[in-house]
């Protein structure tokens, strides 16, 4: 007959084994104060069928919180809640299997599975407002700003959190971190400039928990007025020599504040007159502020004075060159040369004369007996040197006239 056909046989692997929740952790710190929770819950397989209904939240003390969402996929899902109003406890269990299963359809199992739990801490609102100790204030002063925070009576914030002052949008120096004493935080500064004036201040409360209770964060603000810091420009003089004019040169100082950049500038300075003299009078006028820092001052006033020497100028006066025939005196035609006078001053009654009224070479001197005119009586000029020069006499022709001649016997 027949050979007969062997046999088959086929192995079928069936998944039975249900799946069961890992874990339940919290997605976000704890204590915390925010308005929502998440939970990541973990599963041993993939499941479907994960919905809020399959969960409870475990409230102790929380008003009204409630599932705000489920998603994710596979074998991680996230859960999140509203954590209602108050202070508390909120945790999240799984208590019901409802449609969770894996995927051949096998339902979860070891339920009830308690997730880890959040203290929610109650946000208490704050509100922040800002004074200064000197309103206006000047440039350069110290002003203080004092920031209060407070939660309405609700329990105030104490020393918990810090606060942040700012001029405008800009931190101020050495008050971004200021400590919070008894609700209030200050912060002191000379940084504030008149040109920028006025200065919207604000107060910024970071905020702070502290055990089972939370303060908001909050802000306010404040208007500062920042005048000018009264410049006073003094004024050295600088001496000079004799130039027939009262005009004066200055260097100008003044009381600004150090590390500030502020241009001096003058318009004119002069001595109350022109004479030769010691701690004299000056007069400056026209005086300007400019530079980088000008804008935060206000001049006292555009004028200064001070003194300064006027000491006395060379006069030189010399003998020029001259030649004369012989005419028996020492006398010359000749006017000396005057080097050294200052504007309008001159000097009358010039004469010099030959060293003899011999015939040679002759040195020619000036005389005394000239005088000095500079309204002061000569006394603006050093006494005078007199130089001397060459010149000479020379012969006269002698012509002999009327003479007559005598006969003689031989």
């Amino acid at each position: 007959g027949n050979a007969g056909t062997p046999a088959t046989s086929a192995r079928i692997l069936v998944d039975t084994a249900p799946p069961t929740v890992s874990s339940i952790l919290r997605a976000d710190a704890s204590p915390t104060s925010a308005a929502s929770v998440s939970w990541t819950v973990t599963f041993s397989e993939s499941v479907t069928g994960v919905v809020a209904g399959n969960f409870a939240l475990a409230n102790t003390g929380l008003g009204s919180p409630s599932f705000t969402g489920v998603t994710g996929s596979g074998t991680t899902w996230t859960v999140t809640a509203s954590t209602g109003t108050g202070t508390g406890t909120l945790g999240l269990n799984l208590t019901s299997a409802g449609s969770i299963v894996d995927v051949v359809g096998n339902a979860i199992t070891g339920l009830p599975f308690t997730g880890e739990v959040y203290t929610i801490v109650a946000s208490l609102a704050t509100t922040t407002s800002v004074v200064s100790d000197i309103h206006p204030s000047i440039y350069g002063e110290n002003v203080t700003f004092t920031a209060t925070v407070s939660a309405g009576g609700f329990g105030d914030p104490g020393v918990n959190g810090t606060v942040a002052f700012f001029d405008g949008v800009t931190p101020i120096a050495g008050c971004s971190s200021a400590p919070l004493v008894s609700n209030q935080a200050t912060c002191i500064t000379s940084s504030l400039t008149a040109a920028d004036s006025p200065h919207s201040i604000t107060a910024v409360y970071s905020g702070a928990t502290s055990g089972l209770t939370s303060w908001g964060p909050s802000s306010g603000s404040t208007s500062q007025t920042v005048n000018p810091r009264s410049i006073t420009v003094s004024a050295t003089g600088i001496n000079k020599v004799y130039d027939g004019g009262t005009t004066a040169a200055v260097t100008l100082g003044s009381d600004k504040l150090g590390g500030d950049v502020v241009d001096l500038h003058y318009a004119g300075a002069s001595f109350a007159d022109k004479n030769v003299g010691t701690g004299k009078p000056v007069g400056v006028t026209g005086i300007t502020i400019n530079g980088l820092d000008a804008g935060n001052y206000s001049l006292t006033s555009t004028s200064a004075s001070t003194t300064a020497n006027i000491t006395a100028a060379p006069l030189t006066i010399s003998a020029v060159t001259d030649t004369k025939i012989y005419d028996g005196n020492n006398t010359s035609s000749a006017t000396p040369s005057v080097a050294g006078l200052q504007g309008s001053d001159t000097v009358t009654g010039l004469v010099q004369q030959y060293d003899s009224a011999d015939v040679g070479p002759r040195t020619l001197s000036v005389i005394a007996g000239y005088a000095v005119n500079d309204g002061n009586g000569g006394a603006n000029y050093q006494t005078p040197t007199l130089a001397t020069a060459a010149g000479s006499i020379t012969a006269k022709a002698l012509h002999v006239s009327g003479l007559t001649a005598e006969n003689k016997a031989y």
